[in-house]
């Protein structure tokens, strides 16, 4: 009998800090308003992400057309350089 007992109380105080613990991590939580940053970071990474692909489509248009016009191609890969880009000369 007292071993069972000591096992459905520590079962209790373990359940009880487990609640305790989530109710204060929500608390903390609705406080600081993590939740709201993180919703606002995760839309800032996806805006970031639509910018960065359409900056690498402009840049791409504007050195074919760089290109076409007669820029030398030594001209373009400085330009792109920094966008990790590099054109070779078309045969």
């Amino acid at each position: 009998m007292g071993q069972t007992y000591l096992i459905n109380v520590l079962i209790v105080i373990l359940v009880l800090a487990i609640i305790i613990f989530l109710l204060f991590r929500e608390l903390f939580c609705w406080y600081w308003k993590i939740n709201e940053r993180i919703k606002i970071l995760e839309w800032q990474n996806k805006a970031f992400e639509i910018q960065n692909k359409t900056l690498f489509a402009q840049m791409m248009l504007l050195a074919g057309i760089a290109k076409k016009s007669g820029v030398p191609i030594e001209e373009i890969n400085h330009q792109t350089k920094q966008f990790g880009v590099e054109f070779k000369e078309d045969n």
